[in-house]
């Protein structure tokens, strides 16, 4: 599963209508003394990469709206029939979409910082300018890692977006959504289930409160399917401190526990929070690797990672 932003403009009761999103392949350029050509756009192209249960995020003044779903891998498609697209060549990219439309839309300024600061540089192209203002670029790519962003700010609407089987109002048991709901934020059979595997303590700083303590998950439970949210091998109870920089990807473990800073991370902030960068989690299982070498790989630690580890 691929994931994309898309400013819809004045288009966005027509994709609510139509359930489609759809874009030019090229427009006519008239360059004086010369023949008209075509040229194409970039934001225009990234519609044709577009493929079945790719996820995409509607964006219109402000605020993310709507939650598309590709049925189907992206077509060449004729310009459709309505005067918001007349401007506009025939030639096209169309994509036929499931479209869960917000109860509350969800403000870009909830996001807005840590995506620029963090994100924006690997989104192609970039979503915001030099001012952290939104490009006029139509649909972008974006890593995973602004993905986490954006369906963290969903809230419990981001049960229907399961890397595994795509937009789908899953029909689970009101049990079973509760339980998935409880363990996206850290309560519920998932948290009680985790602080007795870890005997009630920071899996990091052994912490020993459990009031304290935070079901944190190693892959994040928006990227996880139904099964990882819930499987324990995917959490860690951590420290509020530790916690928040591991949620975040400032920090990481590799497979034996030893801590991985990151860029924004140096020894200094982490006595300040009242962290020891030579402590280790001891305690981590085979079943722990795989989780928190995606978890790495997620936020961009693979590399630091010693072979072996």
């Amino acid at each position: 599963m691929s994931y994309y932003w898309v400013n819809l403009g004045t288009t966005f009761e027509e994709v609510k209508q139509g359930r489609f999103l759809w874009a030019p392949q090229y427009k006519m350029v008239q360059r004086k003394g010369k023949e008209p050509t075509r040229q194409k756009e970039a934001s225009w192209t990234t519609v044709s990469t577009v493929k079945k249960d790719d996820v995409i995020f509607c964006y219109a003044d402000g605020f993310i709206i709507y939650v598309a779903t590709a049925l189907k891998d992206c077509i060449d498609a004729f310009r459709p029939e309505n005067a918001k697209f007349g401007e506009w060549e025939m030639d096209g990219y169309r994509v036929d979409v499931k479209l869960h439309i917000l109860d509350q839309p969800v403000a870009l300024d909830l996001f807005r910082s840590e995506l620029f600061e963090r994100y924006n540089e690997s989104c192609h192209p970039k979503i915001l300018d030099k001012n952290a203002s939104v490009c006029q670029n139509y649909m972008v790519t974006i890593p995973d890692g602004a993905a986490v962003l954006i369906l963290e700010a969903l809230g419990d609407d981001a049960l229907y977006f399961n890397p595994s089987l795509g937009h789908s109002k899953i029909k689970l048991s009101k049990t079973t959504q509760q339980s998935l709901i409880n363990s996206r934020i850290g309560q519920g059979q998932f948290r009680k289930d985790l602080l007795k595997l870890w005997n009630g303590k920071c899996a990091f700083t052994g912490v020993s409160v459990p009031e304290l303590l935070i079901a944190s998950h190693i892959y994040p439970w928006q990227l996880s399917d139904n099964d990882e949210r819930l499987d324990l091998f995917n959490g860690l109870p951590l420290s509020p401190s530790i916690d928040k920089l591991f949620d975040k990807g400032y920090v990481s473990f590799t497979n034996d526990g030893h801590l991985i800073k990151g860029d924004k991370v140096d020894d200094k902030l982490l006595e300040q929070l009242g962290i020891d960068p030579d402590v280790k989690i001891s305690g981590l299982k085979g079943e722990h690797a795989g989780f928190l070498t995606k978890h790495r790989k997620l936020f961009g630690f693979e590399s630091e990672v010693k072979v072996g580890d």
